[in-house]
């Protein structure tokens, strides 16, 4: 999980300075540079440089869940995480180019993240799935990061 914490603190440092126009503070920028170099720490130095990942993915082994809108919901198994993307092995990949949301409950404390991303390529064969990219400030933390409440009344009342 702690790539998880890491990858919604980079997106949302990202965000703020790229997407909202924010001017990162000192130490927002020092953190930035901490995490840029932590997601790069494990690139090989000598790859081609027109590669397309900058980043390296950790293996990583989360069961996520996904909705995409009208094009449906699924659950797959996360299988590797940079801060730029994520590859979720699951026997119901959305078309490329779907908008998803991409849904991470850590079961031990119920911390809640929530990434918006974009299928960018298919895989087949004994590891189906699907690779997304990030894109925006994760939902999560746009919203408040919260944990899952425990219990909802189903005759919680709202207001009119």
């Amino acid at each position: 999980m702690e790539w998880i914490n890491r990858v919604g603190e980079y997106r949302v440092l990202l965000g703020k300075r790229d997407q909202l126009g924010y001017p990162l503070g000192e130490l927002e920028r020092a953190r930035l540079n901490e995490l840029e170099l932590f997601f790069t720490a494990c690139a090989d130095p000598t790859r081609a440089p027109f590669v397309a990942r900058d980043q390296v993915r950790a293996p990583v082994t989360l069961i996520v869940s996904f909705s995409a809108g009208q094009i449906g919901n699924g659950w797959g198994e996360a299988r590797d995480i940079s801060g730029e993307g994520v590859y979720i092995e699951t026997s119901q990949p959305l078309p490329v180019g779907a908008q998803t949301v991409v849904r991470v409950i850590n079961r031990y404390t119920g911390d809640e993240w929530r990434f918006a991303a974009e299928v960018v390529r298919l895989e087949c064969g004994d590891r189906t799935g699907m690779g997304l990219r990030f894109v925006g400030i994760p939902l999560s933390m746009r919203l408040g990061h919260r944990t899952t409440p425990p219990y909802l009344p189903h005759d919680l009342k709202h207001a009119a």
